[in-house]
């Protein structure tokens, strides 16, 4: 099943030291290019950087198309747009998003999704 991830779930985790509970629940996790770059843009002081850069079980896929992102970007930000985006063009088994407006968002496209606190 292919997962894909916003920044928020893996921020939290990471900010708790629990990063690593998201492998064991779903082995292999993907995050949009944007994704990458708003967990790892804050550098060593954001919590997870190093262990985003470290991970083998993730994996940055960029979108082939940014159609449907630049439509959701007029109510979300980049990360959520491209997560949400990102998980429908992979036809993702589920998505990971803490967001309510995205969360909103991604059901509407039909696109399974959870939050940290539906996953724990």
């Amino acid at each position: 099943m292919i997962v894909v991830a916003d920044a928020s779930p893996m921020i939290s985790l990471a900010a708790i030291g629990q990063l690593d509970l998201i492998r064991l629940l779903y082995e292999q996790i993907t995050i949009p290019s944007a994704v990458y770059r708003e967990i790892t843009s804050g550098g060593a002081a954001q919590p997870g950087v190093e262990e985003i850069e470290q991970a083998r079980w993730l994996s940055e896929r960029p979108l082939s198309s940014y159609t449907l992102m630049n439509a959701l970007q007029l109510d979300l930000g980049q990360g959520e747009a491209e997560a949400i985006a990102l998980a429908v063009e992979s036809e993702a088994g589920l998505l990971l998003m803490d967001e309510r407006r995205g969360r909103r968002a991604a059901s509407r496209l039909g696109v399974p999704v959870v939050g940290v606190l539906g996953f724990l």
